[in-house]
């Protein structure tokens, strides 16, 4: 099942970079979109953020600039596993993985993608949506707070698990972080 609210998206801000276009991901964005997450070392899989959108459980949405991907941040429709019961209505949508290329970084690209994220989960009627920030990522609180995100106030969560790189190697990673909130 194909996400209409996904498919026609057309965001109602003009984007902060000339030519900077956010949107979600398509069919025929699969071979740019994993060659730029290689260079960033992503172990995310393109192919499953078109599963989401197609079952309606989310999206990946990607940025590009000059024809090139630059960025992307993966939406749920629903709650992290980890959020608290209250989260577990049918409001909260959860963001994760927001990454920007290194040499585009402090451009507003981040931004624009969270804005985009944001509408598209209002426009959905959901009424907040939650991310989780490592405790050491500075850079990032900022950005989320300056965005009108806000601790929680939950106990941080330790976080452990391993992925297989696009290459083929096995990965094992560990974080602690917090979630963070913005009502819609």
């Amino acid at each position: 099942m194909s996400d209409p609210l996904a498919a026609g998206f057309n965001p109602q801000f003009r984007p902060p970079i000339e030519g900077l276009v956010v949107r979600p991901i398509r069919d025929g964005d699969i071979e740019a979109i994993s060659e730029a997450l290689r260079e960033l070392g992503s172990p995310e899989q393109p192919e499953r953020g078109l599963e989401r959108g197609r079952e309606g459980l989310g999206t990946f949405l990607t940025a590009w600039l000059a024809n090139e991907c630059v960025g992307y941040l993966t939406v749920h429709w629903r709650s992290s596993p980890r959020s608290p019961e209250g989260w577990k209505d049918g409001r909260t949508a959860y963001l994760e993985d927001l990454i920007v290329a290194e040499n585009q970084r402090g451009l507003g690209i981040g931004t624009a993608m969270m804005q985009t994220a944001e509408k598209m989960a209002h426009d959905r009627g959901l009424a907040r949506v939650t991310l989780g920030v490592g405790v050491d990522n500075d850079g990032a609180r900022r950005l989320y707070e300056r965005l009108g995100y806000a601790d929680a106030g939950l106990a941080p969560v330790e976080d452990s698990g391993r992925f297989q790189r696009w290459d083929g190697e096995t990965v094992e990673w560990q974080e602690t972080w917090r979630f963070m909130i913005k009502d819609l």
